[in-house]
């Protein structure tokens, strides 16, 4: 739109109260009766400080959380656990499930990944170039890694400084919900 327009649109953030009608109505239409009471969708409200995106994928990873729990009603532990997981500021879902296929595949084993396995760019790719799932090289994984990072969708961070010289290696960190691809990634499939 901006370069049709040659400027950029601006979308005001929700104010508290409308966003807490979006996450109730969007709760009722979707989940089973009074599973998301008003004061959690209070706290989401105001965690999401008017981003409806950050709010509804809140709402969809704590009720992942109470799911996976096999509990019909959220609790506010799945509430905390869906705030801590979501990076601030994030990526919107819509942008990273428009990648391409081969970039969504990379970024679908890079969300198992154990914490050793994302110590450094190297040992991220290593680890998702041998997934039994991933038919990529070495080279283009890599490149994948460092592309996503350009454009925001995964950060690179320095990683815990080395015994050797020169700069740290950095890791990837991803700047979307690791469980909100997860679930959105497997229904495609």
């Amino acid at each position: 739109m901006t370069e049709y327009t040659a400027r950029t649109i601006g979308v005001e953030a929700y104010q508290r109260q409308m966003l807490v009608d979006v996450l109730m109505t969007r709760a009722s239409a979707g989940l089973s009766q009074r599973a998301l009471d008003h004061d959690l969708a209070r706290r989401i409200a105001d965690w999401a400080d008017g981003n409806a995106h950050d709010a509804l994928t809140a709402l969809f990873v704590a009720t992942d959380h109470a799911n996976a729990a096999e509990r019909q009603r959220l609790t506010d532990a799945d509430v905390t656990a869906a705030l801590a997981e979501i990076p601030q500021p994030s990526v919107s879902m819509g942008r990273v499930l428009a990648l391409p296929q081969n970039k969504q595949l990379v970024l679908r084993a890079l969300v198992d990944l154990e914490d050793g396995d994302r110590a450094s760019v190297a040992a991220t790719t290593e680890a998702i170039s041998g997934a039994p799932d991933v038919d990529l090289s070495r080279g283009t994984v890599k490149r994948y890694l460092y592309e996503m990072a350009e454009t925001g969708v995964v950060e690179r961070v320095q990683a815990d400084a080395g015994a050797g010289k020169g700069r740290p290696p950095s890791r990837v960190e991803l700047r979307f919900s690791p469980t909100a691809f997860r679930r959105l990634y497997d229904l495609q499939q």
